[in-house]
């Protein structure tokens, strides 16, 4: 998993697949399914980052293999990444309620965290179906917490959120000036 997410990193995506490609075999092989389940896992993190628009398959294959060994963690990841991929369909209501399953494993293993980064998530499919009121509860909750706990890369797309919520209000001084804010506090 290091070396694929080294590349990651870096943006080199298709030598991540490469790598995965390269011990994909080996973990076939054996029919171990949590080591499936990881490349599956991994796979998906890279073709999102690459757009790749056609996971259906990797989905229903990697949901399978979460749910059949329980693995929670990887589970929430999944959500999270099929509703990434719905909203790219345009799937704004099934990614809000992937989003929600996600949401639900993070608050029953009480990682806070994780809840709030979720909630701007679903602020932005808020967004997309123009339900302003909830738009802006989930996208204030997200931003709210990170402030607090002086999460500077969060509070920024928290604020990015903020600035995406205003815009559909078509309050640009306000989105302004949050879009002011977020330069502010990401040179600090």
């Amino acid at each position: 998993d290091n070396l694929i997410f080294l590349y990651y990193d870096i943006g080199d995506y298709d030598k991540a697949l490469d790598y995965i490609k390269k011990i994909e075999n080996d973990i076939l092989l054996s029919k171990a399914t949590e080591n499936k389940l990881s490349i599956l896992k991994n796979k998906l993190i890279i073709f999102e980052a690459m757009e790749q628009i056609e996971n259906d398959k990797l989905f229903e294959e990697a949901f399978l293999l979460a749910e059949e060994t329980k693995q929670e963690e990887v589970l929430s990841v999944l959500y999270q990444l099929y509703g990434n991929y719905l909203i790219k369909k345009n799937l704004y209501l099934a990614a809000l309620e992937a989003y929600n399953k996600a949401l639900e494993i993070h608050k029953n293993r009480n990682e806070i965290f994780m809840q709030f980064a979720i909630y701007d998530k679903i602020g932005r499919v808020y967004l997309n179906l123009n339900d302003f009121k909830k738009a802006f509860i989930y996208c204030n909750a997200a931003y709210d917490y990170f402030k607090q706990n002086n999460n500077k890369l969060n509070t920024y797309y928290a604020l990015k959120s903020f600035c995406s919520y205003y815009l559909s209000l078509e309050e640009y001084e306000k989105c302004l000036e949050k879009r002011r804010i977020k330069k502010a506090k990401m040179f600090r």
